[in-house]
């Protein structure tokens, strides 16, 4: 069974879809009419889905920015940036993930993202054995 929330810290995820249009094919936008992404990233270790949107705004920028960079999507910064929805498919990030409670249910938020090379590991591993010289005998007093 896939667990409910994942556990707050850095994950790794893989885009599998992205959208600009709602299920009638209207484009997605925001109260204030500024156009944004939804996408769907599936975390590794566990298979968890997040939903996490993107937008297109003056708010948005830093967000958008970060995610381009991460996904390997970021241009030059004087290029206008010509995205579709399917570029960001199947691309791999790190996320930061944090729990957040909405209308009484608790959900998965990915509060920052990083390059999927560069992010901290959650679990930190396992402690490396110390090296063992084989040329050395146990017991030899010196």
């Amino acid at each position: 069974k896939k667990p409910d929330l994942l556990k707050p810290g850095w994950h790794s995820f893989e885009v599998l879809d992205c959208f600009s249009t709602n299920q009638e094919g209207e484009k997605l936008v925001t109260k204030d009419g500024d156009p944004y992404l939804k996408g769907r990233a599936e975390e590794s270790a566990t298979g968890h889905v997040i939903y996490h949107s993107l937008f297109f705004s003056e708010n948005g920028s830093a967000k958008l920015n970060a995610f381009l960079f991460a996904t390997g999507l970021a241009g030059n910064q004087f290029e206008e940036l010509d995205l579709s929805p399917s570029d960001f498919v199947n691309k791999r990030f790190r996320g930061l993930v944090g729990i957040e409670t909405y209308n009484g249910r608790q959900y998965n938020r990915i509060e920052r993202v990083l390059p999927f090379e560069k992010a901290p590991e959650t679990q930190p591993g396992p402690k490396p054995k110390p090296a063992i010289d084989p040329d050395l005998e146990e017991g030899v007093p010196f």
